[in-house]
């Protein structure tokens, strides 16, 4: 089946969305509101990013948040702004939007503008940042940041802050040796840093049953001692609060780090250098846009009540 062929299949591939449960979770509409306001805004921004790929405007890397989109708006918004620390990887759009970055921000960095707030234009772009209120420039070395996470979770004990630090990444950063150094660490100290995994079952290429023996790449922590395992559906907003605020009440008794692993779906290419359809099936991509994480969320505030067709469309 050609590209073409494969996105009409797609579009008549979201009428059977997955339900969304919201777990008897009670959310004022003003706030289900605003979720749905920074979600659709990150799939624009999504969309935007690609077509100035295509334009050889900007955005020199674009590696979609697409599908990620439950797991990022619960971290970006947890994350407290010139308080906590956010450490984010290269696909946290989604997050780094409801963590306090613009929209014109967001847009310097993919065109790589001086006036970019993270690093003035010289880092690549997709790699977000805003020090001022500490969300923190990382490299694209896979989670070697779960060392820099762990170093100021470190500096925040010793100091006595209440500060915590986030530090995200996808499934394949596991398959990293630092990634658990730093785990340990934070284990072995007790500190207040939460690890979010975004697993999408793929490393560029590679599926997730050739990187790791746990599908469930958090499970390869079990056997770490004071060590918090969360896991929730990376696609539902709904369970990713539910797991953020257990993890967050497990970071606040002292007791140690914890882990979120969101299972999310990846509905784009890894990035603007790949082309998913040489290595995955049409049955596979369409299967994965019936957990849209935007469409499935719009489904539950218009089916709900929640909001009004009409409401939708003006935002």
């Amino acid at each position: 089946m050609s590209e073409t062929e494969t996105h009409a299949h797609l579009e008549t591939a979201t009428t059977s969305l997955l339900p969304l449960d919201d777990f008897g979770i009670s959310v004022h509409k003003n706030t289900l509101k605003r979720w749905y306001q920074l979600m659709h805004l990150a799939r624009l921004l999504d969309q935007k990013a690609a077509l100035y790929v295509k334009q050889a405007k900007g955005w020199s890397y674009h590696a979609a948040c697409s599908g990620h989109e439950g797991a990022q708006l619960i971290l970006g918004l947890s994350f407290r702004q010139s308080k906590d620390f956010l450490f984010p990887y290269y696909r946290d759009l989604m997050t780094c939007l409801a963590a306090g970055l613009t929209v014109e921000e967001i847009i310097r960095n993919g065109l790589s503008k001086a006036s970019d707030v993270g690093s003035g234009g010289r880092h690549m772009s997709n790699h977000f940042a805003k020090p001022s209120i500490r969300i923190q420039n990382v490299s694209s070395v896979t989670g070697n940041h779960t060392l820099h996470a762990v170093g100021v979770a470190r500096a925040i004990k010793k100091y006595d802050g209440d500060e915590i630090a986030f530090y995200s990444s996808g499934d394949s950063a596991i398959s990293e040796g630092y990634v658990y150094e730093a785990i340990s660490g934070a284990a072995r100290e007790k500190l207040p840093v939460v690890f979010v995994i975004q697993n999408n079952k793929y490393g560029i290429s590679v599926p997730i049953r050739e990187q790791a023996a746990n599908e469930c790449v958090a499970d390869n922590f079990i056997g770490f001692k004071n060590v918090k395992i969360v896991r929730v559906d990376g696609t539902n907003v709904f369970d990713c609060w539910r797991g953020m605020q257990e993890a967050l009440d497990y970071i606040q008794t002292g007791e140690g780090p914890a882990i979120v692993h969101a299972d999310c779906v990846r509905l784009q290419s890894h990035s603007n250098s790949d082309k998913h359809e040489l290595y995955r099936s049409v049955e596979e991509i369409t299967e994965a846009q019936l957990s849209d994480p935007v469409k499935r969320f719009r489904d539950y505030l218009l089916t709900q009540g929640e909001l009004t067709e009409k409401e939708i469309l003006k935002i």
